[in-house]
């Protein structure tokens, strides 16, 4: 909507301009205009370009690690270590023993193996009750996505107002 309202401050600051001042002076304010929609433009498509890299890189970094497939209780294995950032944030790794014998379905295995007594799958997980509970709410994105989105909108906003009010602020004198 911002990026609209200075198109049309542009457009009218051009129109303005030539007939008051001439063609060479006179569209000086309103390529002013133009050049800080193209900033605001750019800045936002680069922003929005590192944000979907790092998703990327993120994304494909998850699926080097295998995944526990369902929650469960640990029956047998060795040096099995476990991370639970996915599921409860926690990003210290974990050792899953007899003595810590729960495992959740889509936590990742750094290291070692095991075989597990399988208590719970799909839907009735710890994972699907997470996805079932953030389902209720019909928001797609995570907290991240909004945070990010929010700081994103602000800061060109911000940019987009600066830039307009020294536009007209030049217009005047």
């Amino acid at each position: 909507m911002t990026l609209m309202i200075l198109g049309v401050c542009a457009i009218v600051s051009l129109f303005v301009g030539i007939v008051t001042e001439g063609w060479p002076k006179g569209v000086h304010d309103g390529l002013g205009i133009v050049a800080s929609i193209l900033l605001v433009v750019f800045v936002t498509a680069t922003s929005d370009y590192h944000r979907s890299f790092q998703f990327k890189y993120l994304d494909k970094e998850k699926k080097n690690f295998h995944s526990v497939p369902a929650d469960g209780l640990f029956v047998s294995g060795f040096s099995l270590l476990i991370d639970e950032s996915s599921l409860i944030g926690e990003s210290e790794p974990v050792v899953v023993n007899s003595e810590n014998p729960f495992l959740l379905s889509r936590i990742k295995v750094q290291d070692g193996s095991c075989k597990m007594l399988i208590t719970t799958v799909e839907m009735r997980t710890q994972w699907g009750k997470l996805m079932a509970t953030l389902s209720e709410g019909g928001d797609d994105e995570t907290p991240l996505h909004v945070k990010l989105n929010g700081v994103e909108e602000n800061e060109s906003a911000r940019i987009a107002a600066r830039l307009a009010f020294d536009a007209i602020k030049s217009i005047q004198h």
